[in-house]
């Protein structure tokens, strides 16, 4: 008989046969009866029961399934000379249940199949398991053993790339070991090359050390800057949040964009959609690491700049106008190594219009932190007012010498550090500046301040947030939507911001705040007790 290659409809008959057995108890060896793998002509042939079946194909496929019975396939070799990739001869496949294997005929081929015919009609195929090993060398397939044997071993590669990638790792080798499939989420099964992408660029985001964009780290990972964005950006936040202990305790409620959690998830390992900024007006002076360079902020300064300032090493002081607002990346934060404020209240604010339509005033220092804040963001509010705090008590103990008043308050923060909540250091000391934020009145917008205010352990408190807001600018309110509601009365289950909360559920009522800033910009700011 002539060796041939099997054609369309043969490889999709012991496709569907293997793919039986594999999900069969005779292959995973726990069966207690005798199995058979039986499929339908027609769940490979759709039209062969119908009455307007193309005769010419009907006979085609007959001859085609007559052929399996009776197989002598190209480049496999005699029945006798075949044997696995591990040295098993195809009888061996066979578990202790199933009956005794039929023989091999070298001059008449390979019994792939059985069939049963009845008038005319193939009723059934049947699988012959005994020579199943040929199905794969046919299909130029593994078999599920060896496919999930490679599997493990590709994870296994990857153990002590980082700690936080073994715990996936880890867990993945356990699911495969008890027979269930590689997943990212616990939930979806996902394969070799997808994982092999996400563990890359996994290992990118939580090792690097320096701001980069998303397209940036697309094309440095996968060679295709838009990539990330379309297929990985969403698997590889979950993998973050699911492993990275650093997320263990964020519930997420007060964010329903999806979109805007990745955002602050990505921002946490220095990676931006586009350049991050944090928008700061007001008098102040800054210092930053390096040659000892200080930029002083003036609201008094006549003239201001159009762009923002280079540093040119010499130590030269330079003046900014309040009404052009001063943008500092976050990798410039990073060197940040003091910042001295004059201003008596320090005020972040949560949108960008309402920061820019805020007049300059000598009493307040303005924050844009641009919605809900990151580590860098967090710090920089840490650093402001520890910063504050320190020239406070230099002032207040009258310490003219920097070495000794450094030397002190190293001593006096190594104290603080021993405490049991360190997290309400800044809550448990007097500052003389007075912290606000100024935000939209709305459940989110208290979420916001709430993040600020845990993240930061800052007592930040409520800035054109009240009910007499709500009352003055109820023309330009809008209804609460459902998940407005949820979230108000999870506040209320909190005890934050009762009276404001419960007057927005009882008159239905939310506003933004680009409206207080429009009207309230000649207003002085009040004084919060």
């Amino acid at each position: 008989m002539q060796k041939k290659e099997i054609t369309k409809y043969q490889r999709k008959v012991l496709s569907l046969l293997l793919n039986k057995y594999e999900r069969s108890k005779t292959y995973s060896g726990e069966n207690k009866v005798n199995q058979s793998f039986v499929i339908r002509p027609d769940a490979v042939f759709r039209e062969y029961y119908s009455d307007f079946a193309d005769p010419r194909e009907l006979r085609n496929f007959h001859q085609e399934m007559e052929e399996l019975e009776h197989f002598l396939p190209a480049g496999v070799g005699k029945p006798e000379d075949f044997s696995k990739a591990d040295g098993n001869k195809p009888e061996d496949v066979l578990s202790a249940n199933v009956e005794k294997p039929r023989q091999f005929s070298s001059s008449n081929g390979v019994e792939l199949v059985t069939l049963s015919w009845k008038n005319g009609e193939i009723q059934s195929i049947k699988a012959n398991v005994e020579v199943m090993p040929f199905y794969y060398k046919l299909l130029g397939s593994e078999s599920k053993d060896q496919l999930r044997e490679a599997e493990k071993e590709f994870y296994r590669g990857w153990l002590g790339a980082h700690p936080i990638i073994d715990i996936f790792v880890t867990e993945q080798l356990e699911r495969l070991e008890s027979g269930k499939k590689a997943s990212l989420d616990g939930h979806s099964s996902i394969d070799r090359e997808t994982a092999d992408k996400v563990l890359k660029l996994v290992e990118a985001l939580i090792t690097n050390e320096k701001d980069i964009l998303e397209r940036e780290l697309s094309i440095m990972v996968l060679s295709d800057s838009k990539t990330f964005e379309k297929q990985f950006r969403t698997r590889v936040c979950r993998f973050l949040t699911r492993y990275d202990k650093r997320w263990e305790n964020e519930t997420w409620d007060e964010i329903e964009d999806e979109r805007e959690k990745q955002q602050i998830i990505l921002e946490e390992y220095q990676v931006f959609a586009n350049p991050s900024y944090v928008y700061l007006k007001g008098d102040g002076d800054l210092w930053f690491e390096g040659s000892g360079e200080k930029m002083h902020l003036s609201c008094e300064h006549p003239q201001g700049l159009s762009e923002t300032p280079r540093f040119d090493g010499s130590g030269e002081k330079l003046h900014l106008s309040c009404k052009h607002p001063l943008a500092l990346s976050s990798e410039t934060l990073r060197k940040l190594k003091r910042i001295k404020i004059y201003g008596e209240k320090i005020i972040t604010v949560e949108n960008l219009t309402s920061f820019n339509r805020l007049p300059a005033r000598n009493d307040s220092f303005y924050i844009y932190l641009s919605g809900y804040h990151n580590t860098v963001k967090q710090k920089l509010l840490q650093k402001i007012y520890k910063d504050q705090e320190d020239e406070r008590y230099k002032n207040s103990q009258k310490i003219n010498n920097d070495q000794e008043a450094e030397k002190q308050l190293h001593k006096k923060y190594a104290e603080r550090e021993t405490e049991k909540q360190p997290q309400k250091i800044y809550q448990d000391h007097e500052c003389e500046k007075q912290w606000l934020h100024f935000g939209d009145i709305d459940p989110d917008g208290f979420y916001i301040l709430e993040s600020l205010r845990r993240g930061t352990g800052i007592d930040i408190s409520p800035l054109w947030m009240g009910i007499d807001e709500l009352k003055t600018y109820a023309d330009y309110g809008k209804h609460l939507e459902e998940n407005d509601r949820t979230k108000a009365k999870n506040l209320l289950s909190y005890g934050k911001y009762t009276d404001v909360i419960s007057y927005m559920l009882e008159n239905n009522l939310k506003l933004e705040q680009e409206i207080i800033s429009w009207m309230s910009q000649f207003q002085p700011v009040p004084h919060i007790s």
